[in-house]
């Protein structure tokens, strides 16, 4: 095809360009520098060669900052000059005008715009554009450089007559030469050579490392099981030494470990008296340090002056004048916030391998790390603030960086988040009936009159957490959700909308709590509310009764409530249908499932997991905050919302002796005068008021007529009717009540804004769970509040180090995984969750919002691609496949958690079906 526009030496068309269309393209498939251009100027030639040789930088540029997500304002700067240069070429017209647009592009990007990014995106569209149409970049085909043939002549005999003069020699006719060997097969020669680690993490250490390495460091490794560049470099190190400052050589030096900077300028060796000899070098700066090599410093001293000519040297001093720095190792630099430039010397501890042949073989592999294909896209780094998978594993094992760790930990998390949403897609997969939910019709009517005659209103993060359940229950698909913060923020007052919401929506919500007291205390509580909107609550019991059942088989029951036993007994799994074979009794239409746990995670979740379809939503709401050891157990598959109440103010603990008492009661004395309220608390045991009513009733009159004489005085105890409660914690809310003395559960009552200290009696005696929740109940006060917890003159060590814990630990989430690793997870969660991982980077108790965000990510990649086969998705699943042993070797020995994921292996042929004629 000849295109318009090509005669009389006119600019050729961009189709003429095109490599398909054969005009810059070797007939035999190799690139050529110069090819002709038809209608192009006389005999004109393309510069392929140079215009590919001017582009490189400015591609390279531009898709590493493409990587990062990170625009730099020197990045016009340094691709001006080579976009220039490959403008300036002699180039046809329509790939002159797209470098001109491209050149344009270039100094909008120094010149402040808006959106760097889309402006960046464009240069790189306009770069992929000018590519196009020459044809870049060129193939690259190196060639073997030819070695020079040494031909072995024969040595004359001393017999031989002496040689011709040279004229003589150059007139006589030249003898043959013997002819050449023959050529050998490539695949019979052996390569003695080493190969270059190229990324592949799989990659042999044997195949890999330098001579001077192989036998202390291969041979050390593989010992320990370290074969391959995977198996170390998954190892985290124990200890990271960080050296500050970095000295100058010829400057004065302080005495023991120290880094010292400078050029290498001389290597020479010193030989002892004894026999032996030392490495040595002369470090120059300001002025001269001789240093000596540590002894299994492997590296011969001519590839150190050549490889570090620049180089920070970690050591020891000794001497003054002049000081000589001795057990000499260069040692990678880490650029801080705080401290500046600080040399990082990372230890491992590896029986049998010392730490500086490990610090020599990552050494030896830092250049191929940046190959290192990442299974995780460019938005997620983007997303997570995430480095790449190659500088990260040259950041956390060569320098010990925090950036690096954090990356790592990352993978291990969303890996570890991946696996049971793999292993719960296999168990229930799409059509199996299993994965049916039942889907709501949203109405907000009742949920807009609650907010207005009862002012149960959320803030910021509640409505967004509400949000998120909305969502789900919108979806026919059951979720499974947990809702999880600190102590009195406010968690009851979400799930109550929640639970009016599906009420109103002609689907029935049963309500578990964490006991019996537990579940029965929230319907007294709920209760009321509930019938001013127009709704049924009712309290089943251990065992409903006939007219009860009767009710929720009708619907006439809008919210249930009920203890955990009710999980046992197999009521949830009546809302398959299947009627005859069950202890418990069906609901109508079962919408929602709202349990409150403690201590035994799980325990709904497992329920959950043996109904068949239409199955409810699930919310899980442990009574205490959990952390990534229950999270990524008892609530593995599960979706995660953590409510962080901006008003909480958490309240002060003091430590009070049998002997301080009194002083806690006058310290309560003092904010009564003050115009604020207290409580005073007992622990129950087993369940039950640790004390009595007559015994209760001596201890108010008791302060009555003592420290808090003139003082309203309350008491709640459990034995009482709950008409007679409710109207005793309606006075506390509106200030007819100064102080009030609880036996029973007072963290589960409303608010109660003017209570600002509390006393807690026997504290030794009370549970840690329950401890940590009453203090954390009143940190919803009006102002700061302050906990005095009386501990008992004959309290037990065990019970001391329990009240101990609850003082020093920072928040509920360090409180709930101290005592979690303290029991073991095994007894903290139910039976069938999923096993507790291996961590290697991740820091269970530091990175919770590092195993939320990893969380949040593992459910956007399964609700884009159920199967995490398409795109590069793929890749990530062959990730899990290969760590899968890693993250769980306790559980994969004994074939407890299986990986679900096939080995990739040859695709059969798809069978053809067969299609039948319809007759006529």
């Amino acid at each position: 095809m000849t295109p318009a526009g090509t005669e009389g030496g006119a600019a050729p068309s961009a189709e003429v360009l095109r490599p398909t269309d054969g005009a810059l393209a070797d007939p035999a498939g190799r690139a050529d520098p110069a090819v002709s251009v038809p209608g192009d100027a006389e005999g004109g030639r393309l510069p392929l060669r140079e215009l590919d040789r001017a582009l490189a930088p400015v591609r390279r540029a531009v898709r590493s900052a493409l990587d990062r997500g990170v625009v730099s304002p020197y990045l016009s700067t340094l691709l001006r000059p080579h976009a220039a240069q490959a403008a300036a070429l002699e180039l046809p017209g329509a790939l002159r005008e797209a470098l001109s647009e491209l050149v344009g592009m270039i100094e909008a990007l120094g010149a402040g715009t808006p959106d760097p990014a889309a402006l960046l995106a464009d240069v790189s569209s306009r770069l992929s554009r000018v590519d196009a149409l020459a044809g870049l970049p060129l193939p690259f085909h190196p060639r073997p450089i030819p070695k020079v043939r040494q031909v072995d002549v024969p040595e004359p005999s001393p017999a031989a007559p002496a040689p011709a003069p040279a004229a003589a020699t150059a007139a006589a006719p030249s003898t043959p030469l013997p002819p050449p060997p023959a050529p050998q097969d490539d695949d019979d020669e052996e390569d003695d050579g080493i190969l270059e680690f190229a990324g592949e993490l799989l990659t042999p250490l044997a195949d890999v490392l330098p001579p001077e390495l192989l036998a202390a460091g291969a041979s050390g490794l593989a010992a320990l099981g370290i074969e391959t560049v995977r198996d170390l470099a998954w190892i985290r190190p124990s200890t990271v030494e960080r050296l500050s400052p970095i000295f100058g050589a010829g400057r004065p030096l302080p005495s023991g470990r120290a880094a010292v900077g400078g050029r290498i300028t001389a290597q020479f060796t010193v030989f002892r008296p004894d026999g032996g000899r030392d490495r040595c070098a002369l470090l120059v700066g300001a002025g001269r340090l001789r240093i000596r090599w540590a002894a299994d410093w492997l590296h011969p001293p001519l590839a150190v002056a050549r490889t570090f000519p620049k180089v920070v040297v970690a050591g020891t001093v000794v001497g003054d004048t002049p000081a000589e720095l001795v057990g000499a190792e260069p040692v990678a630099t880490d650029a801080t916030d705080g401290e500046g430039t600080v040399a990082t010397v990372p230890a491992w501890d590896l029986p049998g391998v010392t730490d500086r042949v490990v610090r020599q073989v990552l050494r030896s592999l830092t250049a191929g790390f940046v190959q290192v294909r990442d299974p995780l896209g460019p938005e997620v780094l983007r997303r997570h603030h995430l480095l790449g998978l190659g500088e990260a594993l040259e950041q956390a094992l060569g320098r010990g960086t925090e950036s690096g760790r954090r990356r790592l930990a990352f993978d291990e998390a969303l890996l570890v988040q991946l696996a049971p949403i793999l292993v719960r897609s296999a168990r229930e997969p799409t059509g199996s009936g299993a994965d049916r939910g039942v889907g709501h019709t949203l109405l907000h009517g009742l949920v807009g009159r609650l907010g207005q005659t009862s002012e149960l209103v959320l803030d910021d993060a509640g409505q967004a957490i509400f949000e998120d359940l909305k969502r789900d229950l919108r979806r026919n698909v059951p979720s499974r959700r947990v809702v999880t913060s600190e102590v009195g923020a406010g968690k009851g007052r979400l799930l109550l909308l929640a639970s009016v919401l599906v009420a109103e929506s002609k689907n029935q919500v049963l309500v578990v709590g964490a006991d019996a007291a537990d579940a029965e205390q929230r319907f007294q509580l709920c209760e009321p509310l509930l019938r001013e909107s127009g709704l049924t609550a009712r309290w089943l019991g251990a065992s409903p009764t006939p007219g009860v059942r009767e009710a929720l088989r009708r619907g006439e029951i809008h919210v249930a409530f009920a203890p955990p036993e009710i999980l046992e007994d197999g009521l949830l799994a009546a809302a398959s249908g299947d009627v005859e074979r069950l202890r418990g009794v069906p609901f109508r239409r079962l919408g929602l499932v709202v349990a409150f746990e403690r201590e035994h995670f799980g325990l709904a979740s497992a329920a959950h997991a043996r109904m068949t379809g239409p199955r409810p939503h699930l919310v899980v709401v442990p009574i205490v905050p959990v952390g990534t050891r229950v999270l990524t157990t008892a609530y593995a598959d599960h979706q995660v919302s953590v409510y962080v109440d901006a008003a909480r103010l958490p309240a002060r603990i003091q430590l009070c002796g049998a002997d301080q008492r009194l002083q806690a009661y006058v310290r309560l004395r003092e904010v009564v005068d003050a115009g604020q309220q207290g409580v005073v608390v007992f622990p129950t045991v087993d369940g039950a008021d640790a004390l009595d009513i007559p015994n209760a009733l001596r201890f108010v009159r008791a302060l009555e007529g003592d420290t808090l004489k003139g003082v309203r005085v309350g008491l709640l105890h459990g034995a009482m009717a709950a008409p007679d409660r409710a109207r005793l914690v309606e006075d506390a809310l509106h200030r007819r009540v100064q102080v009030l003395v609880c036996t029973a559960r007072v963290e589960d009552l409303p608010t109660i804004p003017g209570a600002t200290m509390v006393v807690v009696e026997q504290a030794d005696r009370m549970e840690q769970w329950r401890l940590h929740r009453v203090i954390g109940y009143f940190s919803r006060a009006e102002q700061p509040a302050t906990a005095m917890l009386v501990v008992g003159e004959n309290a037990e060590p065990e019970s001391a180090a329990r009240v101990d814990r609850v003082v020093s630990a920072p928040n509920g989430f360090a409180l709930t995984e101290a005592l979690v690793q303290l029991r073991g997870v095994e007894r903290s969660v139910a039976a069938g969750s999923a096993p507790a991982p291996s961590w290697r980077w991740l820091d269970p108790d530091g990175d919770l919002a590092l195993v939320l965000a990893a969380r949040e990510e593992a459910h956007r990649l399964f609700r884009a691609d159920a199967s995490l086969r398409r795109g590069g998705t793929s890749e990530l699943t062959a990730w899990l496949r290969r760590r899968w042993a890693e993250l769980w070797p306790d559980a994969v020995g004994n074939g407890a958690w299986l990986c679900p994921i096939r080995e990739e292996g040859p695709t059969e042929p798809r069978k053809k079906r067969r299609r039948r004629r319809r007759k006529r």
